[in-house]
């Protein structure tokens, strides 16, 4: 077990309480960290099964570039949390690197009711999971010059995490991003004032169930939508509130950004499909209003992208092809949809008789669970 060492100021608490904070973790040990305890050694030096609890304050991760200056995860079923007050016990990062970073194949890991701050200047992501079967509940994630949180490894790693009553905002990409993730869920979380979407979902991330978030004035520079969705299998996005958004504005993009092909955006969901194509998609129930509080024509885009346009010197192998949306679902929306005629199978309720109001999630808990019933 981690030593309770004095200097370090840790305090290991009954064994007796551990049970009650994960079901596989009965002999493990707690330990209650303060705010000049070095967190990112406590965590380097943990043994699978440790529980830490957070009291109030700011813990600072290191000064300088590196990746090894983030705290970074090895073992399964390791719990950090704040006790007390939510969102007051504050993980502070001084360098471009991911704050906190679950590592691949680590299992279980639970993440509760902290803050990460990225300091509004560095780069990196505030949240960086490779790992699965974690929860990653009642976070707040803001100022990090990358993504929020970031959902990225492999599909056969990163799945069934939970990702839940989150806030994410002021992060200098998107708010949370699966790529390359199968099969979790992004549920109830609130994301604003991300400089590019709200929530991605990318690369071959499929059978993910993204429910009942609100998304408020994302795409505060780029970005294609307020969810933006490309080469993606088997989601769905449902009974999500997303309002206030201005993607795609002529003003707030670069020339080059306007060469990739975002003043394509949309407000509310876009299948891009820069890298692929979405197909056998659910969207259903979602509430969609533009800045004026008005629908566009295009609340929800179903692409057939003849031209994709990424990043040229990210990606110099996808910029040829063109890409369908098809054998999708979208019905029940409280919002425009618009489907590319090259598309071929896509199933659009054309006049949105059960589209619901703001704040309504009735169709979520009547009809949730019926579209994928396994999980």
């Amino acid at each position: 077990m981690l030593n309770a060492n004095k200097k370090c100021g840790l305090y290991p608490i009954a064994m007796m309480f551990a049970s009650v904070l994960y079901a596989d973790i009965a002999h493990s040990t707690i330990y209650q960290l303060i705010p000049s305890d070095n967190l990112k050694q406590v965590i380097d030096q943990a043994n699978a099964g440790d529980v830490f609890n957070l009291t109030a304050g700011t813990y600072e991760l290191p000064s300088g570039n590196s990746v090894l200056n983030g705290v970074r995860i090895f073992k399964d079923n390791l719990t950090i949390q704040c006790v007390g007050v939510k969102h007051t016990c504050v993980i502070k990062k001084n360098g471009d690197y991911d704050a906190v970073q679950i590592a691949p194949n680590v299992k279980k890991t639970v993440l509760k009711n902290f803050t990460i701050n990225g300091h509004s200047v560095y780069q990196g992501s505030g949240l960086y999971v490779k790992g699965g079967e974690g929860l990653i509940e009642g976070l707040l994630i803001e100022n990090n010059g990358g993504h929020g949180i970031l959902l990225d490894a492999n599909p056969e790693t990163v799945q069934t995490n939970k990702v839940l009553k989150n806030v994410v905002r002021y992060n200098g990409i998107c708010g949370i991003v699966l790529n390359n993730a199968d099969y979790n869920w992004v549920n109830d979380n609130v994301i604003h004032d991300n400089s590019a979407e709200g929530i991605c979902i990318d690369r071959h991330s499929d059978y993910n169930w993204v429910n009942n978030n609100r998304l408020d004035h994302n795409c505060l520079y780029w970005g294609v939508g307020a969810i933006g969705m490309d080469a993606a299998t088997g989601n769905t996005v449902s009974c999500n509130t997303i309002i206030n958004h201005h993607c795609g504005r002529a003003e707030s993009l670069t020339s080059e950004q306007i060469g990739w092909g975002y003043l394509q955006a949309t407000d509310g969901i876009n299948f891009q499909n820069n890298e692929g194509a979405s197909k056998y998609n659910y969207v259903l129930y979602n509430y969609i209003r533009t800045a004026s509080g008005t629908e566009s024509d295009q609340d929800i885009y179903l692409r057939y992208q003849d031209s994709p346009m990424t990043d040229p010197a990210l990606n110099p192998d996808l910029l040829t092809g063109s890409f369908k949306t098809f054998s999708n679902h979208v019905y029940g929306n409280d919002a425009s949809v618009k489907d590319d005629p090259d598309n071929t199978g896509n199933w659009v309720d054309p006049n949105y008789p059960n589209g619901r109001d703001i704040g309504d999630t009735s169709f979520c808990d009547q009809y949730g669970s019926a579209i994928h019933p396994e999980r």
